[in-house]
């Protein structure tokens, strides 16, 4: 969890108000819906793109656009924002994950990708390579379910992006506040 910092202005107003004016949280749930929306830019280019293993990187774009940020929601002075995705293995690659995996028994085609066409000449005596490779099925094997561990190493991607980008959240936030307060604050 990420604790955000308000500026000066913004504690001091939330000092003055036991309960939050329905402008004010219209304004900060604006403000996290918006800097939702940067978080994942920022996740997006500078955690899930790049080389590997410094950063998660890229493999099928699939994390990548997956990302995504649910409307902020203001319950009294509780206002509840989340950005998240629904590919399986994402929390994995978030938080690490060493452990047994029980992988399901499977077919199998075994492809003969080496061989080469020859070719003899009659005229010439000399038997020559072709350049295109001959892809055969020469079978199928079944694989048996087994256990394989694994051992993940965690590579927060959303929660070290928020961590980087909480200095932003405030300064919104904050913003929203004094803003809020500055124009009435209680309609």
């Amino acid at each position: 969890m990420t604790e955000l910092v308000l500026t000066d202005n913004a504690a001091a107003v939330l000092r003055q108000i036991s309960t939050m004016p329905e402008r004010m949280g219209r304004g900060i749930a604006q403000a996290f819906d918006q800097q939702n929306l940067l978080t994942i830019a920022y996740a997006q280019q500078h955690k899930l793109s790049g080389p590997r293993p410094a950063v998660l990187g890229v493999v099928t774009n699939r994390l990548r656009l997956s990302l995504n940020a649910s409307p902020a929601v203001v319950e009294g002075n509780t206002i509840t924002s989340a950005i998240g995705t629904n590919v399986r293995y994402a929390g994995v690659h978030e938080r690490g994950f060493e452990g047994d995996v029980q992988v399901d028994g499977y077919t199998r085609r075994i492809l003969n990708k080496t061989a080469s066409r020859y070719t003899f000449d009659m005229a010439t005596g000399r038997t020559t390579k072709s350049k295109r490779k001959i892809r055969a099925v020469l079978g199928q094997v079944t694989v048996r379910p087994f256990t394989r561990h694994m051992n993940v190493p965690a590579r927060p991607y959303l929660s070290s992006s928020i961590a980087e980008r909480h200095y932003d959240y405030g300064f919104a936030i904050s913003k929203a506040i004094v803003t809020a307060w500055k124009e009435g604050g209680s309609s």
